[in-house]
């Protein structure tokens, strides 16, 4: 059975904030399906521009609401806290006009792939995906250490995938005058996260992919047209190249999600070189700008070199203070290498990190940076 963007990853608990029940769709909404999903939605877009207002250092007395920080590693545990149990009246709203849900599957050998449901801002997406195997193949739920991937084994030495396959990918369609194919591969990295399975031992399965963008034009939230391909359903091993085919298949079907009125769900908050010392590694994090959207914050900023080569600074600690008091950090100062099992291997950290919950633009009351810079919003 389809389920909607409120009911992902529904066996994540979150007792700490406050979950009122899903209200029905606002005319606004169902005028919004209606009308070929095309956004009409009129909020209030942010921009501070103004001074940054120094504050005692206050955050032993806040009550923090940490996100998981995978940043570098990628491997899906971000995402399963993602969207909660519920949604609020607010978010819900957010999510339909920052998503979309989907009509119709792909069949392949077998095997049906559903999209359900995704939300996106220009950078990031959320797809739900339903899996159902042919009959006979159980689905089952994996040991920890184990996770299902679209891709097929990786080889560190060749630098190339099994031959036998494609990764799972991003396409946009572009006419760029040159090219005789307009479709172009989207540069982006994933990672997936399984839902919980009611049923372990029958042949379905749902999974939330979690893309980020690091292509230089395409957007996720834009008026391209956008493809995903997949070819199968392996089971992989962290940090080991142990590869288990599950199925195969050859798997194609839109994403396309245009909000036309995307800019009015960001908030830039220009900080004109904010200045932060780390005491602790010796190294100095200057801001320039912070990008907030309902799913994600991207921190412009600079740093000193570190006295340890394996902390890598991440722009923060930045903390989001709601108006209803709920308190949520949503940057770390640094990472630390050191708890990847191959240190070595670790060059570096993006600049965006993703939220847990959706978060409501005008909700916002101040943000926190380094414990001891407020800059008001709300």
């Amino acid at each position: 059975m389809e389920r909607k963007i409120s009911d992902m990853l529904d066996a994540i608990e979150e007792n700490r904030i406050r979950l009122d029940g899903p209200c029905p769709l606002s005319d606004r909404a169902i005028r919004r399906r209606t009308m070929d999903r095309i956004g009409e939605k009129k909020t209030v877009s942010f921009r501070w521009l103004g001074r940054v207002a120094a504050v005692a250092a206050v955050i032993m007395l806040l009550t923090i609401t940490v996100f998981a920080a995978d940043v570098v590693l990628g491997d899906g545990k971000l995402l399963g806290q993602f969207f909660g149990k519920e949604l609020t009246d607010e978010q819900m709203q957010v999510a339909e006009d920052i998503g979309r849900d989907f009509s119709g599957s792909v069949s392949s050998n077998g095997t049906t792939i559903t999209p359900i449901e995704a939300v996106a801002d220009e950078d990031h997406m959320y797809l739900h995906l339903k899996v159902e195997a042919p009959e006979g193949v159980v689905l089952r739920d994996l040991p920890e250490g184990y996770y299902y991937s679209f891709d097929p084994a990786y080889s560190w030495t060749t630098g190339k995938y099994d031959p036998d396959y494609w990764e799972m990918r991003v396409e946009y369609y572009w006419d760029d005058g040159y090219d005789s194919d307009n479709w172009h591969r989207m540069q982006c990295t994933y990672s997936i996260t399984t839902l919980e399975d009611e049923d372990p031992t029958d042949n379905v399965k749902e999974f939330v992919v979690r893309f980020t963008n690091s292509d230089g034009y395409a957007i996720f939230n834009g008026p391209w047209e956008k493809c995903v391909y997949i070819q199968g359903l392996f089971i992989r091993k962290q940090y080991d190249s142990y590869c288990e085919e599950v199925l195969r298949g050859r798997f194609t079907f839109d994403i396309g999600l245009h909000d036309e009125d995307r800019k009015d769900s960001v908030l830039v908050v220009d900080l004109d070189g904010l200045t932060i010392e780390n005491w602790e590694y010796d190294y100095t994090t200057t801001i320039d700008k912070i990008v907030i959207t309902p799913l994600s914050i991207t921190v412009k900023y600079s740093h000193s070199t570190p006295n340890n080569k394996y902390i890598f600074p991440e722009g923060g600690p930045i903390w989001l203070v709601m108006k209803d008091g709920t308190t949520v950090k949503v940057r770390d100062a640094y990472y630390d290498a050191r708890t990847y099992p191959r240190p070595e291997d670790v060059v570096g950290v993006g600049d965006s990190s993703c939220f847990e919950q959706i978060v409501v633009l005008e909700q916002i009351d101040y943000i926190l940076v380094g414990g001891t810079h407020r800059i008001d919003v709300g």
